[in-house]
């Protein structure tokens, strides 16, 4: 049986598409406002595809609230 070639190579995310992960393990995020004027859930902005571009607050761990910091 044979089927299509597929390089993994062109599958893999770009560098720097990597998740962030806390040291706890967990790489879900919750923002937090960091200024008077931002909603105090944080905000952020989308690509049209539904990626992030931009975020207004501080990311903080949903499984143990550190506060990220790269």
């Amino acid at each position: 049986m044979t089927g299509p070639v597929i390089n993994l190579a062109d599958r893999r995310p770009p560098a720097g598409d990597e998740p962030a992960i806390c040291p706890c393990g967990s790489w879900y995020w919750v923002l937090r406002s960091n200024h008077e004027r931002c909603p105090e859930h944080g905000a952020l902005t989308l690509r049209t595809d539904g990626t992030v571009s931009g975020y207004a607050g501080w990311p903080y761990c949903a499984r143990c609230d550190r506060r990220w910091s790269p």
